[in-house]
C-alpha cells in the first residue's frame, strides 16, 4: 500500500538528489506528494490513465496535454503486480527518462521491503502469542492448534514444552557469563 507519510518521505529523499521536480499519485490519480507543495491535491489526469487502465507509463511533451499535468515521465508503481499509484518526474522527457526509471525501481523496492517488515512482525506477534499460550495453564488447545498451523509447526508430532524453574540459586561458572 502506497501510504500519504510513505509518498512524502519519498519525495523528500528523492528530491534531495535532483533538481527535477517529483510527484507521487494515489489510486485515484491525485497528487499526494510532490517535491513542489503547491501541487500536492492537484488532480493528475495522466496518473488516474496509468492506474485505471492498461498503461504502464505515459510521456507528457507539453504543458496541459492532460489535466493538471507538466511535460515529463509518469510511472505505474506496483505491488504484487497490483497498480497502487504512479511516480513522476517533470521535465524534457528524453532527460528524464533514465531518472524516472531509478525512481520507479527505488519506490518498488522500498514498498516490497516495507511489506516484507509488516510480514515478519506479523509472524512473530504470531509466534509470541503462540509461546504466551503455551506457557499459561487456560490456554485453549483448539487455539493452540489454529496457532500452530498458521505458523506452520507440524502437527504430526508430539511436542512437550518444558519450562524449568531452579528452586535455588547456584554459581554461574564466570566464563558463562558472556
Amino acid at each position: 500500500m502506497l501510504s500519504l507519510q510513505m509518498a512524502e518521505l519519498l519525495v523528500q529523499r528523492l528530491a534531495s538528489c535532483t533538481d527535477y521536480n517529483i510527484n507521487v499519485m494515489n489510486e485515484k490519480g491525485v497528487i499526494i506528494a510532490s517535491s513542489d507543495p503547491e501541487r500536492v491535491g492537484q488532480f493528475h489526469e495522466a496518473a488516474f490513465k496509468i492506474v485505471s487502465g492498461p498503461d504502464e507509463l505515459i510521456e507528457v511533451e507539453g504543458e496541459n496535454t492532460f489535466l493538471g499535468t507538466r511535460a515529463g515521465i509518469n510511472m505505474a508503481i506496483k505491488e504484487n503486480g497490483k497498480k497502487i499509484g504512479v511516480i513522476g518526474i517533470t521535465g524534457e522527457t528524453e532527460k528524464v527518462r533514465p531518472i524516472a526509471l531509478v525512481l520507479k525501481l527505488a519506490v518498488e523496492t522500498l514498498i516490497e521491503g516495507e511489506d516484507e517488515k509488516a510480514k515478519n512482525l506479523r509472524h512473530n506477534n504470531q509466534k509470541q502469542y503462540f509461546f504466551n499460550c503455551l506457557t499459561h495453564d487456560n490456554a485453549d488447545p483448539q487455539e493452540l492448534v489454529v496457532y500452530a498451523r498458521k505458523l506452520n509447526y507440524p502437527l504430526d508430532r508430539p511436542r512437550i514444552p518444558i519450562l524449568i524453574v531452579p528452586t535455588e540459586k547456584r554459581r554461574v561458572p564466570s566464563c558463562w557469563n558472556g
